[in-house]
């Protein structure tokens, strides 16, 4: 799916979660719901006074005022084709024509081994941003260089290259977007440059062999289910100036057996660990993390441990 596809279906994605959860207003836990279709509490049963449905909706949304970013894959971009122009097999967008700056926005060799994308002609262009989706089903990539000039890394730009197994990060980068380089099963290591401040949903999800992981200095969000399923993680430390740990950050790791958590972190989300047996999760003295009480650890003046946990304080 490309942009413009997005930009006519994300309005329809929009209203249907608004429907969806106005389904369950006042369910707090989905042990909230009967199973009882017979229920004798009939007292609500017609009152739809809660579902303040628009059939306006549709027809009122602002494309331009829209943050695709915020909503999942797409970005701020106003996505102009007379600012599309293609090169050596590879499609670019005009982000600022008077400062020189491009979205590197498809890679159309499916069968490219390398990219090294500060090394690419860009008729005097610097690339400020990897586009949506850029390598999508480029099985045979092994290796990707992302340069200094490179600020965002866009939504499943590399999702699924089932071949990558190098990825070269240079300072620069400040936020890595969801799904970015999921399902990266060939992928063993991933520094995370220091420049880097958020790590998007299920941006390195199901990278089965993916052992270590390096957190840069300035990160200051791991997104939901950011790591999750991967499951020969062993070990890892997250530093001080991640203030959050989203749910599932790590959730199914099954071989994750040690977490060291550094003083400065703050919270911790739902099922941050969940399903990762014999963890061992080391806190810092004065720890002041909490987490609601879906997640394996809570910490809120009491210390309370999951069943397949172990938490320490240094």
């Amino acid at each position: 799916m490309n942009k413009k596809d997005l930009k006519k279906d994300i309005p329809v994605v929009l209203l249907s979660t608004v429907m969806l959860t106005t389904c369950f207003v006042g369910c707090s836990k989905s042990s909230d719901i009967s199973e009882n279709s017979n229920s004798n509490d009939n007292s609500n049963s017609n009152d739809n006074s809660n579902l303040a449905f628009d059939s306006e909706m549709m027809d009122e949304f602002n494309y331009d005022e829209f943050d695709y970013d915020e909503f999942d894959y797409g970005d701020e971009l106003d996505y102009d084709t007379n600012r599309l122009f293609s090169k050596d097999g590879i499609e670019y967008f005009i982000i600022d024509e008077e400062k020189k700056t491009v979205s590197l926005e498809l890679v159309e060799d499916k069968n490219i081994k390398s990219l090294d994308i500060g090394s690419l002609d860009v008729n005097g262009y610097t690339i400020e941003e990897i586009g949506i989706g850029v390598c999508d089903s480029c099985d045979d990539l092994e290796s990707v260089i992302i340069p200094e000039t490179v600020k965002k890394i866009g939504a499943q730009a590399f999702d699924g290259c089932k071949s990558l197994k190098e990825i070269i990060m240079k300072d620069g980068v400040k936020n890595i977007g969801n799904d970015a380089f999921a399902a990266c099963v060939a992928l063993e290591k991933i520094v995370i440059p220091d420049t880097v401040e958020n790590i998007g949903r299920s941006a390195f999800m199901s990278c089965e062999n993916l052992v270590d992981v390096v957190i840069g200095k300035k990160v200051k969000k791991i997104g939901d289910s950011a790591f999750s399923e991967c499951s020969n993680l062993k070990s890892i430390t997250i530093p001080g100036n991640v203030k959050d740990i989203d749910k599932y950050a790590f959730a199914d790791c099954e071989k994750l057996v040690e977490v060291i958590i550094e003083d400065g972190v703050e919270t911790i989300g739902d099922g941050a660990f969940y399903d990762c047996e014999n963890i061992n999760i080391i806190l810092p003295k004065n720890t002041k993390l909490y987490t609601d009480e879906y997640c394996t650890i809570e910490y809120d003046g009491e210390l309370k441990e999951g069943p397949d946990v172990k938490v320490y304080i240094e």
